[in-house]
């Protein structure tokens, strides 16, 4: 593996941590506000919870709460390095 690649994983993994610990964040944050969280079936609803605390904070104070952006900006980023990182593999 070159040096590209291995920057581009630890960066990759660096977001993916990034973004779970903004995840686990939202989820503290919607408990603190009585809304229920199934953690047994946390994967399939994880989008339902995002959007619940896209709405909670918009009508408590105007705007997204910004751990909705610390959430989605890591995880759409890890997603584009490892497109990169495909091609990258079988394009040479």
């Amino acid at each position: 593996m070159d040096s590209l690649t291995i920057l581009l994983i630890a960066l990759m993994l660096a977001c993916c941590i990034w973004a779970v610990v903004a995840g686990m964040r939202i989820l503290d944050y919607l408990k603190q506000h009585n809304v229920p969280v199934d953690f047994v079936v946390l994967r399939l609803k994880f989008f339902k919870y995002l959007s619940q605390y896209r709405d909670i904070t918009l009508q408590e104070t105007g705007q997204v709460g910004a751990l909705h952006y610390h959430y989605i900006i890591p995880f759409f980023t890890a997603l584009v390095i490892a497109a990169f990182l495909i091609l990258k593999h079988f394009l040479g």
